[in-house]
């Protein structure tokens, strides 16, 4: 809102203007064609109001009032209130956010926040700003620990010298007792085979909506001859977050043994089967000849049976020496692994369980 004051003559002292419904009075100094402008009055309440200008006068000039004021009225802003809920696993967060059409001050005064006809709490507007004709203010309730149940939550403006009353709509919400587990900022561990992987004090069990049970722990880790323990087993919530330990215990790799063949006698003569059964021909044509039939054929048939038996013998080569099966490797190999921590509850409704997840590195 400008006000001009129109003199006749040029004078550049400050000039009066007040309101008689308590704005208060300014000066404003005339311009170089005897106007006197006020900036943009973006600050007047709302309400009735009257507005007069004065001029004050000078050495050549007597002072003089304007017997007109100009009257007008300032109406109350309307407003619209909004409620948003943030809900994660940890926390609840409502915010009210109230907005409105205006180029002034933004609105003030106190937020209800409440479930049904049930008032949860009350909180001051703040973080205030005016931009682009939009004016909004925020009030916000941290509303973690309500007890688990289904609430209808809104929250409520009364409203201040500028501007309305306005209520949020109404948002359903079904609060369960339970909690998280998750690592509070070790996520993986690099070591060698043999070594310990040590998450200290990075499990945290944090209850929310009234959840007051005791939490039972493990891990589990798919690595060969590899163990995972949680320190403490289990956690009690009745007095909010705990925390725990995890260790993941690996085993060093066995080399494999370095086998060398034995020493062994030079393998024995072989005599070819058509050169045993020569020979004992030979010696059979030798040693017949001085004998009767009958004894002769049964010597020839004594030499034949040993014959053979001889050239079986003989043909046979020795049996190779084959290196014995690498010893099996007992250690924890090379990988990278998955550790799952796992928290479970027994709560009123049946067993809770949750997990989180933590990274192995073996080298």
């Amino acid at each position: 809102m400008i006000f001009n004051s129109v003199h006749g003559r040029l004078d550049d002292s400050p000039q009066p203007f007040s309101d008689t419904n308590g704005f208060g009075a300014g000066y404003v100094s005339l311009d170089k064609n005897g106007d006197a402008v006020t900036p943009a009055l973006t600050q007047i309440p709302s309400g009735p109001h009257s507005i007069t200008a004065a001029y004050s006068g000078d050495n050549s000039f007597n002072s003089s009032v304007d017997s007109s004021p100009i009257n007008f009225t300032i109406s109350k802003v309307a407003t619209t209130t909004v409620l948003t809920v943030q809900q994660s696993p940890q926390s609840l967060q409502l915010t009210a956010t109230v907005s409105a059409s205006s180029s002034g001050s933004p609105p003030s005064g106190l937020i209800t926040f409440s479930n049904g006809s049930t008032v949860l709490t009350t909180a001051f507007l703040g973080n205030g700003t005016t931009s682009n004709g939009s004016a909004q203010s925020t009030a916000t309730f941290d509303g973690t620990q309500l007890p688990p149940g289904q609430y209808v939550l809104s929250a409520s403006y009364p409203g201040d010298t500028n501007f309305l009353v306005s209520n949020s709509a109404a948002t359903t919400l079904n609060l369960i007792a339970d909690f998280t587990v998750a690592d509070r900022g070790i996520t993986s561990q690099t070591v060698t085979a043999g070594q310990t992987a040590s998450y200290v004090n990075d499990i945290g069990v944090t209850p929310f909506s009234g959840f007051s049970s005791t939490v039972a722990l493990s891990c589990t880790v798919p690595a060969q001859a590899t163990t995972c323990s949680v320190n403490p087993t289990s956690l009690s919530t009745a007095a909010g977050p705990n925390i725990a330990s995890v260790m993941v215990t690996t085993k060093s790799r066995t080399s494999a043994a370095f086998w060398k063949p034995l020493e062994t006698d030079p393998p024995p003569f072989n005599l070819p089967p058509w050169a045993a059964a020569a020979g004992i021909l030979l010696g059979m044509t030798l040693w017949g000849r001085s004998l009767t039939r009958q004894r002769w054929q049964a010597r020839i048939f004594a030499l034949f049976v040993l014959s053979m038996v001889f050239a079986i013998g003989c043909g046979g080569g020795s049996t190779p020496i084959t290196p014995p099966p690498p010893l099996p490797n007992s250690g924890t190999p090379v990988g990278t692994y998955t550790i799952v921590v796992t928290g479970t509850a027994s709560t009123s409704t049946g067993t809770v369980t949750h997990t989180t997840n933590l990274a192995l590195v073996v080298q």
